[in-house]
């Protein structure tokens, strides 16, 4: 029996409406769904109603109000385990000690914004790799 949801869905979670929609349009152009959260907090509603088989990978920023990135990282590897899609943190921090703690929480990648998105492309790209 063939599933009819979407190949590839990704949860972009993200206070910065901006940010939210050019991501969109960028994996639109890829064929992928986007799902977006506002915050951690709505990001882990969305995985406790949805589940996170759905997902191919949660691209995350660090600084949002209600929960952080961090904060919902913690939480979602709490729950999820190793059922959690990869994570991928886009945030504007340079701080070389944040981005080191953020690391070790044993997330997939990290990305500068502003959003290089050939770097961008290529780590999706790794990543529908070893999904397959």
């Amino acid at each position: 029996m063939e599933n009819s949801a979407p190949k590839h869905v990704v949860l972009v979670v993200d206070d910065f409406f901006l940010t939210r929609r050019t991501l969109q349009l960028f994996f639109d152009k890829m064929g992928i769904v986007v799902s977006e959260a506002k915050n951690g907090q709505e990001a882990l509603d969305i995985l406790n109603a949805q589940g996170p088989d759905i997902f191919f990978m949660i691209i995350v920023d660090l600084k949002m109000p209600v929960m952080n990135g961090k904060e919902f990282i913690l939480k979602a590897k709490q729950i999820y385990k190793d059922k959690l899609p990869p994570l991928l943190v886009c945030s504007s921090t340079e701080n070389a000690d944040d981005i080191k703690e953020i690391v070790s929480l044993g997330i997939d990648g990290y990305i500068m914004k502003p959003i290089d998105f050939n770097v961008m492309k290529k780590k999706i790209n790794e990543l529908l790799l070893k999904r397959r």
